[in-house]
C-alpha cells in the first residue's frame, strides 16, 4: 500500500520529512500499511505558526512534567512535520538554549528511528488524499507547509483495542437478552376482541384526563377540543388482553348484551396474539389510550383460596398477596430439589427444565396454571425414576408483569418459557382456522402459528408417557 502512500506525499515528501526519513520510507516502501481512511480522526487541529512563535518575544517555554513524559512515552505524542527551513531551524535552537529540547542528539535519532520503524508497520496512521478536505489541519505561509500530528503508542492503541472489547462484548450481551425476552413473549398467548373492520375493541373506562405530562398531548388536546368539536377527548380508553379466552369470550358476550339492537356486535371476534403484541401496543404510548393485561380470574380465585394453604407453595419475597387478593397474574416457578439415588449413595440437584429437540435447547419453565405445573412434575419423576423425588414439586409463586420487568434481571441468565394451561391450548387450536387473513392477523398469523406448534410440542410431552426429550 506504499504506492498509495506515496502519491499522497509526493507533492511535498521532500519536504515535509528530513532526506533521512524519506530515504527510508523509498528503500522500504514493500512493507508500507498506511491507511488512506482514518485521516479525520487522527489529525489534529493545525499548529501555531513557527514564523510567530520566533517573532513573538513573549512566548513562554514550559519545561514537560513526568505525568506529559510517561503519556508521551507510552500514550501519545504530537509530532510536527515541517519543511526544513531557516525558521525550523531558529526555534529548535531556540529550544537547545534555554536546555527545553525534547530529545537530545542521541535521542533525537532514537526518536527518528522509532517513528520510521512505527510508519512502515503501519502504526502511524495518516493520509492527505485531498488537501482541501483537511485544510483546517494543514496551513500554508509563504509557500511553506507545516502539519501536526498525534502519534499514538502501542499502549494507547491496547487501550482502545480493550474498550471496543468491551463494547462489544455489552453489544452482544444486550442481543443475548432481546432474543431471551422475544423468546419468551412469544411463547406467551393473549386474547382481545375486534370488530369486523380489524380493529380493537376499546372500552370507555370514565376517567377523565385532568392533565399531561407530554407538550404533544396538551397541543393534541386542544386540537381536537376546538377543531374536533364531536371528538370527547377527556375519555381515557382501556384495551383489554385476558390470560385465560374464557375471560376474553365472556367480556366478548358482555359486549354483544350490551349493544343487543346494533348490527355491529354481531361481528366481534377473538384476536390471539402474545405478550409481544402487547408491550408494543403499550411502549407506543397512544393518546388517551391504554392497556391492561386482565389476569386468569378462575386462577387467581383458587390460588387465593386454596392453593396459597399448600405445604408445598412458597410466595416470593415481593409479592403482594393475602387471604382474599392476588396483585397480577399468578406464574408457578417449580424449583430445584437435592434428591438421593434410589440404588447409588449419591445426592444431586434436579432443576426441572423442558427440553425442545427442535432447537436443542433447554428451557427454564414457567406455568400459568398449577394443574399444568403438576402434570409436569409427574413426567418429570417418571424421567428421572431413579431418583427419590416428592410427590408434590417445590413451587415458587409469583407475578408475571413483576416476572418480566426491567428489575428481574434473573431472567436473562438463561432461556425461559412460559406454559399455559391446557384450555388456552384447545382454545387456540379450535380457532385457528375461523381467523381471517386481514391485515392485522396476517401480522400475528406466522406468530401464532409458532405458538400452536410450540404448544403442540409441549403439550404432547406433558401427557404422554415418552420421556420430556422428545
Amino acid at each position: 500500500m506504499f504506492n498509495s502512500y506515496y502519491k499522497d506525499f509526493i507533492s511535498f515528501s521532500n519536504k515535509a520529512f528530513n532526506t533521512d526519513i524519506y530515504n527510508n520510507f523509498k528503500c522500504k516502501s514493500n512493507y508500507s500499511l498506511i491507511s488512506k481512511l482514518i485521516v479525520k480522526n487522527n489529525i489534529l487541529s493545525k499548529s501555531n505558526n513557527l514564523i510567530e512563535a520566533n517573532d513573538n518575544s513573549n512566548n513562554i517555554l514550559i519545561y514537560r512534567s513526568l505525568w506529559q513524559k510517561l503519556i508521551n512515552k507510552y500514550l501519545q505524542e504530537t509530532v510536527y512535520f515541517s519543511i526544513n527551513n531557516s525558521e525550523s531551524k531558529i526555534y529548535f535552537n531556540k529550544l537547545k538554549s534555554y536546555d527545553l529540547s525534547i530529545y537530545k542528539v542521541n535521542d533525537y535519532k532514537k526518536f527518528l528511528a522509532k517513528f520510521n520503524k512505527s510508519l512502515i508497520n503501519g502504526e502511524v496512521l495518516v493520509s492527505v488524499n485531498n488537501i482541501n478536505i483537511h485544510k483546517n489541519n494543514l496551513f500554508i505561509n509563504n509557500k511553506q507547509l507545516y502539519f501536526k500530528y498525534i502519534w499514538k503508542k502501542k499502549f494507547y492503541c491496547y487501550l482502545s483495542l480493550l474498550k471496543s472489547l468491551v463494547t462489544n462484548q455489552y453489544a452482544l450481551q444486550q442481543l443475548f437478552n432481546r432474543q431471551i425476552m422475544n423468546n419468551l413473549y412469544n411463547s406467551c398467548p393473549l386474547f382481545t376482541i375486534m370488530n369486523n373492520d380489524n380493529k380493537l375493541i376499546m372500552a370507555d373506562s370514565g376517567k377523565k384526563i385532568l392533565h399531561s405530562k407530554y407538550l404533544f398531548h396538551l397541543l393534541y388536546k386542544r386540537y381536537i377540543k376546538h377543531i374536533l368539536l364531536s371528538y370527547d377527548y377527556n375519555n381515557i380508553y382501556m384495551g383489554l388482553f385476558f390470560i385465560n379466552p374464557e375471560d376474553a369470550q365472556e367480556y366478548q358476550f358482555y359486549i354483544k348484551s350490551k349493544h343487543l339492537y346494533s348490527s355491529r356486535s354481531n361481528y366481534l371476534k377473538p384476536l390471539i396474539g402474545s405478550l409481544h403484541f402487547y408491550y408494543n401496543l403499550i411502549n407506543k404510548r397512544f393518546y388517551n389510550m391504554e392497556f391492561r393485561l386482565i389476569p386468569d380470574l378462575k386462577e387467581v380465585s383458587v390460588l387465593v383460596n386454596k392453593y396459597q394453604y399448600y405445604n408445598n407453595i412458597s410466595f416470593n419475597k415481593d409479592q403482594q398477596y393475602g387471604k382474599n387478593f392476588f396483585k397480577g397474574q399468578p406464574i408457578y416457578i417449580i424449583e430445584s430439589n437435592l434428591v438421593h439415588h434410589k440404588y447409588l449413595k449419591e445426592k444431586k440437584q434436579l432443576n426441572f427444565f423442558y427440553y425442545d429437540k427442535y432447537s436443542n435447547k433447554k428451557y427454564k419453565s414457567i406455568f400459568l396454571n398449577y394443574t399444568t405445573a403438576l402434570i409436569a412434575w409427574n413426567q418429570f419423576r417418571n424421567q428421572y425414576s431413579d431418583y427419590k423425588l416428592p410427590k408434590n414439586p417445590i413451587i415458587k409463586v409469583y407475578n408475571l408483569e413483576d416476572f418480566l420487568s426491567n428489575k428481574n434481571k434473573e431472567i436473562y441468565k438463561e432461556n425461559t418459557m412460559i406454559i399455559p394451561s391446557f384450555n388456552t391450548y384447545k382454545f387456540i387450536n379450535n380457532n385457528m382456522s375461523t381467523i381471517a387473513n386481514n391485515s392485522m392477523n396476517q401480522l400475528l398469523k406466522d406468530k401464532i402459528i409458532y405458538t400452536q406448534s410450540l404448544f403442540k410440542r409441549i403439550i404432547w410431552s406433558l401427557t404422554s408417557r415418552q420421556p420430556i426429550k422428545l
